[in-house]
């Protein structure tokens, strides 16, 4: 990912307007720089500073840190790109972010301010002029992370022009805070509220003009995984008077629909209106979200082996123990199941396996993440005979002995003798 760092180029204040833009390779009177990044994929961020006196100056560069407070203009991203804002330090931003295409992902733990312009008021005419509607504070998808905090404002929408002697203007409606898919990770803050909507304008004589509606806080997708989000739904304008009223605007709404939030990636979190817990974030006009641990990403299994892929068994004998490794060794779920082809020869339980009587089987160990196998060939053997023995007893006077042992071929009684006396 590109890094773009806010560091604002000193040496260019003493260049003319006509030196900056020559000096920066603009082209057609844009305000786009556009750094060439050899063979990479070209990335861009421009920032435009509108300064007090009106001059317009750009900062870039490959890294984009900014170390002390900032007061920009517009802001176009094209590429990812990576803003970090030191501790301490505010960057705000009026016009707005447009991240025109990839992700721009901003590092804290400093604090970035977006405001969206409000739009025009409509002009006092026989009939009144409507208004504009006010500009989206960030555009495109934005990462938020490691303790920064963001806070974005839609821009108002314009009121209403009164109407002398006719209808008075319509107000317009407020712009989304960020209209962009959205990620808040890292103990981040993000703080997203919509324009409120103009008034309508009044006429004396006829009806007055409608309220705009208030911007949404999240007009796109949020995925959050930890940290606080905060979304305030603008207010709608209020109707122009008249003789007629006009009718007022509806608010906005934190979120439109309930799938606008992704949860899957995090626990524990809780969700409330700003005061009370609720279970769903629809039609509300302000949620809260907060207390999120992020899950771990799963790491799927790629395979299983076993210690040994054969093995010959004795009915009557040790067991055989079998020990299965689950690939790779930070898989997520490595929990297996074992199961034997024939019961009646050998059995398994928890890949300890048991002879039950001659012939094969083959035990087979199965990941339950993609459902890997591996298996072992078990070849069990009937037992030895046992070799027959014989309880022998020798007299000699008043001395009896008895030996229990394979009985020795013997042809005489004293070969018998020898064999117990030893």
């Amino acid at each position: 990912m590109q890094k773009i760092s806010i560091k604002r180029e000193q040496s260019q204040a003493s260049l003319s307007f006509a030196e900056r833009e020559n000096r920066r390779s603009l082209a057609g009177g844009e305000s786009n720089f556009r750094p060439q990044v050899k063979n990479k994929l070209l990335l861009l961020l421009v920032l435009l500073l509108t300064a007090a006196t009106g001059a317009r100056a750009a900062w870039t560069g490959e890294t984009y840190t900014a170390t002390a407070t900032e007061n920009l203009g517009a802001i176009t991203v094209n590429g990812d790109a990576t803003l970090t804002i030191n501790e301490g330090v505010t960057v705000t931003v009026t016009g707005g972010i447009n991240v025109a295409s990839g992700t721009l992902t901003i590092v804290g733990p400093g604090t970035l301010v977006v405001n969206g312009n409000d739009g025009s008021n409509g002009q006092s005419d026989d009939v009144g002029g409507n208004g504009t509607p006010g500009g989206v504070a960030i555009s495109g998808n934005i990462v938020v992370q490691d303790g920064a905090t963001v806070q974005a404002n839609g821009g108002a929408g314009g009121n209403g022009g009164a109407g002398i002697p006719e209808n008075g203007g319509h107000g317009a409606n407020g712009a989304a805070a960020i209209s962009g898919n959205v990620t808040v990770q890292g103990g981040a803050t993000v703080t997203a509220t919509g324009g409120n909507g103009g008034n309508g304008g009044n006429s004396p004589a006829e009806t007055g003009g409608n309220g705009g509606n208030g911007g949404n806080a999240f007009a796109g997708t949020l995925t959050y995984k930890s940290g606080t989000v905060t979304a305030n739904g603008g207010s709608g304008g209020s109707g122009g008077s008249g003789v007629y009223g006009g009718s007022s605007g509806s608010a906005g709404k934190a979120f439109a629909n309930d799938n606008d939030v992704d949860f899957s990636e995090t626990t524990g979190y809780s969700v409330t209106d700003g005061s009370n817990t609720i279970t769903t974030i629809s039609n509300q006009k302000t949620v809260v979200i907060s207390g999120g641990t992020p899950i771990p990403p799963t790491v799927a299994v790629t395979g299983v082996t076993l210690n040994q892929n054969e093995a010959q068994m004795t009915v009557g004998g040790e067991t055989l123990t079998l020990t299965a490794t689950v690939n790779p060794e930070g898989a997520t779920d490595k929990s297996v199941t074992w199961s034997t082809s024939d019961g009646n020869v050998a059995t398994v339980d928890n890949g300890v396996v048991t002879a039950v009587a001659a012939g094969t089987a083959t035990i087979t160990v199965t990941t339950t993440d993609g459902s890997f196998t591996a298996t072992c060939a078990v070849t069990v053997a009937a037992p030895e005979p046992a070799e027959p023995k014989h309880l022998i007893t020798a007299t000699h006077g008043e001395q009896t002995r008895s030996l229990e042992q394979p009985l020795p071929y013997a042809t005489t009684i004293g070969e018998l003798y020898e064999a117990v006396t030893g």
